[in-house]
């Protein structure tokens, strides 16, 4: 027997929601997922920091307790203009990040 094919618009539609709720949830959406730094504050979207000594900032803050990896953290360098990606299971043990301050404005 050949799988049903959605072809009503609501069904596409379920289907696409079915699949947004099975993708990486932003950490604020999954509050026990917290992300932190090396010195305990929680890492957010947005907050200044050094990589490797350089200007960056966190551009993206990523959790899901429901895969593998478990979330990781986009740092944009800003003097060598690329993304670091930083898996959670690297963060503790990860030396060239420093938070420095919070970004003026929060991020939703």
């Amino acid at each position: 027997m050949a799988p049903k094919i959605a072809t009503f618009p609501t069904e596409i539609e379920a289907a696409r929601e079915q699949s947004r709720q099975r993708a990486i949830e932003p950490c604020d959406a999954v509050p026990p997922n917290v992300l932190r730094y090396k010195s305990g504050q929680e890492i957010r979207k947005g907050d200044r920091v050094r990589l490797h000594g350089n200007v960056a900032e966190i551009e993206a803050v990523f959790c899901d307790a429901r895969r593998m990896w478990r979330g990781a953290v986009v740092v944009w360098d800003l003097v060598a203009s690329a993304r670091t990606v930083i898996p959670r299971t690297e963060l503790d043990d990860y030396q060239g990040l420093r938070f420095v301050s919070r970004s003026s404005h929060e991020h939703y």
